[in-house]
């Protein structure tokens, strides 16, 4: 118990002081002052429950290690002992870079240390030491199956308030779809509990039981803040229970293990979606979670836990083998984690590694001591591989099974064997592929399709906020305008704007048009900026109730946290509802419009805030609404647009070109209407136009089309057609905008061309064709040429040269109608991305 001790001791300290950047100069007096701040009120909800959980094992496990210290003097030793410990991280924070010390996390790591002193304390009550009385592996089975059923309540935060029970009631009613996927996973979810419990307590694991204990988790989900109810988790408690109930005695041990290991490698890619970038593999571990939700990273990783110790535990159960068990489902996160590299909405890491490693130790130290009184028989017995019991009692006669391997344990040890080597092969040719020096294109796998272009806009107003139409004159506007797909992004100022009659309202004209896709978003107002700042929330449709309840009550209890994390706080709610952050985008709108310096580069750093924890925002309004009024976009401050195109996407060596420079995919090729009224605005689809490449003609077509850069943008319907291309210099590689090609450390000459189609009515007017990029020098430079009517295309040379592996450059493009007015046409492309 001692070396797990030190072990949960040790993580603490490695997550509070992550990811050790320390400096002398850190320390100063507003941080010393945090430090003696003991006020706790001033915590957030979601940390004052992060700080407490992350003591609970500690508190446990000191029990555990020093069982004897029992008088109040000891105790009181102990408790001083935790609080030194718990106050020195929050001190050693004085020295880092990016941590703040807080005196009161110490406080609400105290409470959690006594958490932990009362659930040892009731282990030791009477009617929980009859659970001492099962065998080790008894218990080890009934502890997987509590915390596996307890974790589907997370994030345990209840609440009596009426609102919550309504939301969560409304979320299941408004969103009556089912995710067969998840549905399948749920019930292998419930599956394992259920068998777990039959091994530990055959009696208690009777189908009335098992559906007392699903309906009781999914009834009590409903008081549960930020709870995910919906359609599919009941229907998967529902088939687990038929599964169950018919096939119950024929669920073989191994199977369910397979079914375990094939669950945590499909979860891992899940969506299945194959990414335009290789992402970098980190092996330091916790580097993808250290910078996210505190709460939301302990219930990922305790619930990780719980599955990864399951499945290496059903593993041993059937080989008999811990070590093995272990290597197998390790080798299966390792390909998991490798594969991420290529898959989309991943961190590909070596986190899940470390915790299977971490999960397998555990089990060791529990189960060394009936190892050690009985190494010569094995810890599962054939009944048990047979999935009837547990093993016989550890008094029976040893000897009989001394050295005694049945025939299908032995064929259990070659199955695993053979499938520990497939996935070692596996990665032995995926590494072997990885870096194979050869010139390759990331990029989406639907851009060479001859798809239709969808003509989109992701910004217009109704009645329910500022605009002047309702949903349904709005909706009929635009499909008259030639919109494939538009979206009601009314605003957050009033949460009366999203009262049930507005999604019904919606939901009406989804009906009405199906052929027009209508995103039913929201333009929040953060917070920190008074609402100066606006950020368009789009995401698919059976995630908008929830998202848009979740972004209110975030905007509602913001003076709970401090006012520098109240921007990223707002938008990291849209990760809490499961599903919802990968297949929702953010996009920064009109970004320039109100700024009170030009000379500060306010956008960079918002933009650089709100992704602090999860990339929100995909995408920036390149181009601003309000097109049809004198001050084009509504800019009458001190900033003003460049031929309609907001300084932040029109200035060579802007904003957009510094975050490009440093290898951020933000995509600002995007020009919608943000319609209010005729007085100052085009219709949607009318002047300002998206012209989306989508996988598919559907809501998750044009999501995963704006994650992935795919789509241009123009004013007054001035292109047809738009095609950037950057291509190898032996022909065989073509990259298109949002994709990077990788030169694998070659050097090359790469031809960029940039070709158009004029609309008809531009058919005998010049254009200038102008190119952007940082491949050639270190600043952002232009190349510009301007055509004849009689020409639309442009091709460039671009010798890539000595440069640095792994180094980075881009190019982007414009095209822009030369006359003599002000505010001239353009048109702008998302970048592609070389890499060296």
């Amino acid at each position: 118990m001692k070396s797990i001790f030190f072990i949960i001791a040790f993580l603490i300290v490695y997550g509070s002081l992550y990811p050790f950047h320390f400096s002398a100069n850190s320390m100063s007096p507003e941080s010393l002052q945090a430090l003696l701040n003991f006020d706790v009120r001033q915590t957030s909800l979601t940390d004052i429950i992060a700080n407490i959980v992350l003591f609970i094992p500690f508190g446990l496990f000191i029990r555990l290690v020093f069982p004897n210290q029992t008088t109040k003097i000891q105790m009181l030793n102990l408790a001083l002992l935790t609080f030194v410990f718990a106050y020195g991280i929050q001190a050693l924070q004085l020295f880092t870079e990016d941590r703040k010390p807080w005196g009161g996390d110490a406080v609400w790591n105290m409470v959690g240390y006594f958490v932990g002193l009362v659930l040892y304390s009731f282990s030791q009550l009477r009617f929980l030491r009859s659970i001492q009385t099962l065998s080790i592996n008894g218990q080890i089975c009934l502890v997987l199956a509590i915390s596996i059923i307890v974790l589907e309540l997370a994030p345990f935060a209840p609440s009596i308030d009426l609102d919550v029970l309504k939301q969560n009631v409304k979320a299941l009613l408004s969103n009556p779809t089912i995710d067969w996927y998840w549905t399948v996973e749920g019930t292998l979810y419930w599956l394992v509990p259920f068998y777990l419990l039959k091994l530990a307590v055959p009696s208690f694991a009777s189908l009335p039981r098992l559906s007392f204990i699903v309906f009781g988790v999914l009834l009590a989900k409903f008081i549960i803040v930020s709870s995910n109810v919906n359609l599919t988790l009941l229907v998967s408690g529902i088939n687990a229970l038929i599964v169950w109930g018919v096939f119950g005695r024929r669920i073989n041990i191994g199977f369910l293990a397979v079914l375990m290991l094939i669950k945590i490698v499909s979860n891992g890619l899940h969506p299945f979606v194959l990414s335009e970038q290789t992402q970098a593999f980190n092996w330091i571990p916790f580097t993808g979670s250290m910078n996210g939700n505190i709460l939301f990273n302990i219930v990922v990783f305790a619930k990780k836990i719980a599955i990864y110790g399951a499945t290496i535990w059903l593993l041993f159960l059937w080989s008999q083998r811990l070590l093995m068990s272990t290597l197998v489902c390790v080798a299966a996160l390792l390909m998991t984690e490798l594969l991420q590299t290529r898959f989309v909405d991943s961190t590909p890491e070596s986190t899940d590694l470390v915790l299977a490693v971490f999960i397998a130790f555990i089990l060791k130290q529990v189960i060394k001591p009936s190892l050690s009184h009985n190494k010569d028989k094995p810890l599962a017995s054939t009944a048990v591989i047979n999935g009837e019991q547990l093993m016989k009692s550890s008094n029976a006669d040893s000897s009989s099974n001394k050295g005694h391997i049945n025939s299908k344990t032995k064929r259990s040890l070659i199955a695993i064997s053979s499938f520990l080597l497939v996935i070692v092969f596996g990665t032995f040719i995926y590494w072997s592929s990885a870096d194979s020096g050869e010139i390759k294109v990331r990029q989406a796998s639907w851009i060479k399709m001859n798809n239709p272009r969808l003509i989109f806009d992701h910004h217009t107003h109704s009645t329910y906020s500022d605009g002047s139409l309702n949903i349904v004159e709005l909706a009929e506007l635009a499909y008259i305008k030639g919109c494939d797909a538009f979206a009601v992004t009314d605003h957050s100022d009033n949460i009366d704007n999203f009262r049930q009659s507005r999604f019904d309202d919606i939901r009406a004209v989804r009906e009405k048009y199906p052929v027009m896709m209508v995103f039913g978003g929201i333009e929040v107002e953060m917070p920190s900026y008074s609402g100066r700042e606006h950020v368009n929330i789009l995401t698919l449709p059976e995630y908008e109730y929830p998202v848009i309840q979740g972004l209110f009550k975030s905007l509602l209890s913001i003076d709970e946290r401090p006012k520098s994390e109240w921007d990223s706080s707002v938008l990291d709610s849209i990760y809490e509802v499961p599903g919802a952050g990968l297949n929702s985008v953010a996009i920064y709108n009109h970004p320039s419009r109100k700024d009170l310096d030009k000379d500060q580069d306010e956008n960079y750093v918002d933009i650089q805030d709100w992704n602090r924890n999860f990339q929100h925002i995909i995408g920036v309004s390149g181009a601003p609404g309000h097109q049809n009024k004198e001050a084009i976009g509504s800019y009458e401050t001190k900033i003003m647009p460049i031929d309609r195109w907001d300084p932040f996407a029109a200035t060579v060596g802007g904003t957009w070109d510094r975050l490009l420079s440093e290898g951020e995919q933000i995509w600002a090729a995007v020009a919608s209407s943000d319609y209010h009224s005729d007085s100052m605005d085009y219709a949607p689809c009318e002047f300002s136009r998206i012209h989306v490449n989508a996988p598919t003609r559907d809501y998750e077509g044009i999501i995963r089309a704006l994650k992935a850069g795919t789509f241009w943008a123009d004013h007054g319907k001035l292109l047809q057609d738009y095609r950037l291309t950057v291509t190898s210099q032996d022909g065989k590689q073509v990259a298109h905008p949002g994709a990077t090609i990788d030169l694998a450390g070659n050097n090359n000459v790469l031809a960029v061309e940039l070709s158009v189609t004029k609309s008809p009515e531009y058919s005998s007017d010049y254009l200038r064709f102008e190119l952007i990029s940082n491949c050639n020098r270190e600043e952002t430079t232009l190349e510009s040429k301007l055509l004849p009517p009689e020409q639309d295309t442009m091709s460039v040379v671009f010798p890539i040269f000595d440069k640095k592996r792994g180094e980075q450059c881009y190019v982007r493009s414009r095209v822009i109608r030369e006359s003599v007015e002000k505010n001239r046409l353009s048109a702008y492309s998302n970048p592609i991305f070389i890499k060296y």
